[in-house]
């Protein structure tokens, strides 16, 4: 009888305000984005199983969603990170195995996806691990675009022989192995030859091997050789990976090698690592490569990288770097973090700004973050802000603080004058099966 009247009391409420099927697109659309930004600040906060649990969701539910590229290489990166941490080798094994599966998935169905370049980087970081431990069919993801060919022994059968030869170099003295592969990488015709050279190189202690390295990087012609170049010297030891990382970002004018570089400062993790990022951040002339930096700003576990991002954002004038910054500060999840996202709400000059740090307000049901919302709308006189924030509340009506958001949107929408707002209010209260909202349209709807 409940469900017979909830369900009569919600078919009125949308005959009367209309709109259901925008409504619900749009809260599909921050739904996606809700289980996007749960699942980042997981990975930021190491915590894999959870990460893999929102990703999924997306995955698996929210099919037209924007952020299916991203959540497909996150997915591949939180599997690949939970896999170290298990001590069965056999299900570390499958779970690389899966992590390989979502990579595959984004670079071949999503190609001009911005997140296509670092899949294929950790797709080799984590095929080159399977190979080590005796799996040898995923070395064609070592190399390149072989992941076509399903049969390299009858269809390649030269080049086959001479990948099996470079992996034995591996186990060769260095110094009789490193001519050897020098040549390779300078002389070989063959790409995925050249890009297996490339990686054997970057794994010897060589104490030329970076120097050849940074000539690939700089140097070379075939864009993908400089890629995995750069993202190999980001694996070395700091002292030997920073310099020259910096020295290939001055000298380059590709923009996808940019990137390559800023990623591979981002896993270096040293204060001067840091302060390059934050140069970038500050000073680049290209404002992807200054949004790539503030991204990879916002997963580093460092207090001083909190304050200089906060005092970076104050002294940023354009807005797309701007908003980029309030998601940065909305990741990192710290009080210093929290109270700057209220300030911005509350009286950030720039509206698109505040409408940022609200919905990044709300995507944290914590009891501080609903009382912000709920006496900012009680002191504002602007309707578009305070739409805002009677959707942010919305999406709370089910969760801890349930109850509360409720009574607090039915007490909103007795005191609001503005007809708009006030039907806006109805219409998500319609979309709570609490009995005070049912109770509260039962009012409206036997008003005489």
């Amino acid at each position: 009888m409940k469900y017979i009247k909830f369900v009569s009391m919600f078919l009125i409420v949308f005959l009367l305000f209309g709109g259901l099927s925008l409504a619900q697109k749009r809260e599909d659309n921050e739904e996606a984005r809700k289980k996007y930004d749960q699942a980042k600040k997981m990975i930021y906060e190491k915590d894999w199983e959870k990460a893999i649990e929102s990703l999924k969701y997306i995955l698996d539910r929210l099919e037209e969603s924007d952020y299916l590229d991203d959540s497909l290489y996150w997915m591949g990166y939180s599997l690949n990170k939970l896999s170290v941490s298990l001590e069965n080798l056999e299900y570390r094994l499958e779970i690389q195995k899966e992590a390989l599966e979502h990579l595959n998935q984004l670079i071949e169905g999503y190609s001009e996806s911005s997140w296509v370049d670092d899949a294929k980087f950790l797709r080799i970081e984590i095929a080159e691990d399977l190979v080590k431990k005796g799996l040898s069919t995923y070395r064609k993801y070592i190399n390149g675009s072989l992941e076509g060919v399903e049969d390299l022994k009858v269809i390649l059968p030269e080049q086959e022989l001479k990948l099996v030869a470079l992996d034995a170099l591996l186990n060769i003295e260095e110094e009789k192995a490193f001519p050897i592969l020098v040549k390779m990488v300078k002389e070989e015709k063959d790409p995925k030859l050249r890009e297996k050279a490339v990686f054997v190189l970057s794994q010897t202690d060589h104490p030329e091997a970076i120097p050849v390295m940074v000539k690939l990087a700089t140097d070379d012609p075939d864009e993908k050789i400089q890629e995995l170049a750069i993202f190999w010297i980001g694996q070395r030891e700091e002292k030997e990976a920073l310099e020259p990382l910096f020295h290939i970002y001055e000298i380059t004018t590709k923009p996808k090698l940019k990137e390559s570089v800023i990623f591979s400062i981002s896993q270096i993790g040293s204060k001067k690592a840091t302060d390059k990022l934050f140069e970038i951040a500050k000073n680049d002339q290209d404002k992807k490569n200054r949004k790539k930096a503030i991204f990879w700003i916002s997963q580093l576990e460092d207090e001083e990288a909190v304050d200089r991002l906060l005092k970076l954002f104050d002294a940023e004038k354009d807005q797309e770097l701007k908003e980029e910054m309030i998601f940065s500060i909305s990741q990192i999840g710290n009080k210093k973090a929290r109270d700057k996202l209220f300030e911005i709400a509350r009286s950030d000059k720039d509206k698109s700004a505040r409408d940022k740090a609200i919905f990044w307000l709300s995507q944290e049901p914590s009891e501080e973050s609903f009382n912000f919302l709920a006496d900012l709308y009680s002191k504002t006189e602007d309707v578009e802000i305070k739409k805002k924030i009677i959707f942010s509340l919305s999406q709370h009506m089910e969760g801890k603080l349930g109850s509360k958001v409720v009574t607090k949107m039915i007490e909103m929408a007795k005191k609001e004058k503005n007809l708009e707002l006030k039907k806006e209010i109805i219409f998500w209260l319609g979309q709570s099966e609490s009995d005070e909202a049912i109770e509260f349209l039962k009012e409206i709807l036997e008003k005489k």
